[in-house]
């Protein structure tokens, strides 16, 4: 089944990620649940995510499992958004670890949520929420951002799902095999804001870390924090310059 084949339809649900993992026994792989609006979206580290009526808010089903990455999944259907809005002349990139920016500010992000028993990850579910037509809320206004913001136009939401989920399933059969994965982790790279020799400020739970980019690897950022070599696999980019 091909990415996109069968999507699930919400005009208004808690979570599209939710729906996806209590129901993903009886959803085939490739299955996308889309919801014109989330009562309960989230992102990294159980934070709240504003999803209104306007922005475009779905989830994924991965089932025929080829790394227990959950970052290889995320990779791509984060590079596939970024594709298909920079064909419709939108700059945007990927901040490190999981967000989509535009002129600096959030314009989307990603969960990606592995559901495993005893040794096996039976399934790998990603959520993506996009700021297309929708309203940001005050409190977001400066470090947010929507396509029709940007663009003083409106998208169709259910044009931009398809043809983000087209190129979902072009890149699973063009990278999604163990022989593959390290060209899928080449190309997200590419697609970054942050380059090596970058100086950033990245805040983890343990605090705020500042120092040099060094490395990007596939799972985590090398710091330079001038008292030694810090290997980071999670947290929030706050500047780079």
């Amino acid at each position: 089944m091909n990415i996109g084949d069968r999507i699930i339809s919400f005009s208004s649900i808690d979570s599209t990620n939710d729906f996806a993992i209590k129901n993903y026994e009886r959803l085939a792989s490739g299955t996308v649940v889309w919801a014109l609006q989330q009562e309960c979206g989230r992102g990294r580290w159980g934070r709240k995510w504003e999803s209104s009526l306007g922005g475009l808010w779905f989830s994924i089903v991965f089932k025929s499992i080829v790394s227990r990455d959950m970052g290889a999944y995320m990779k791509l259907v984060s590079c596939s958004i970024v594709v298909v809005l920079e064909r419709h002349g939108y700059p945007v990139a990927i901040k490190w670890p999981n967000d989509i920016i535009l002129h600096k500010r959030k314009l989307g992000g990603l969960l990606a949520e592995a559901i495993s028993s005893s040794d096996n990850v039976n399934a790998v579910v990603v959520g993506a929420g996009i700021n297309v037509n929708n309203e940001l809320p005050p409190e977001l206004a400066d470090i947010g951002i929507t396509l029709k913001e940007y663009s003083e136009r409106q998208h169709e939401l259910s044009v931009l799902l398809q043809q983000i989920v087209k190129q979902c399933d072009l890149y699973r059969k063009q990278y999604l095999s163990p022989n593959r994965l390290r060209y899928l982790t080449r190309f997200w790279k590419s697609k970054l804001s942050t380059a090596i020799g970058d100086r950033v400020s990245i805040r983890t739970r343990n605090g705020e870390i500042q120092g040099e980019v060094r490395r990007i690897h596939g799972d985590s950022i090398e710091i330079d924090s001038g008292k030694g070599i810090l290997k980071i696999r999670n947290g929030d980019l706050q500047d780079s310059h």
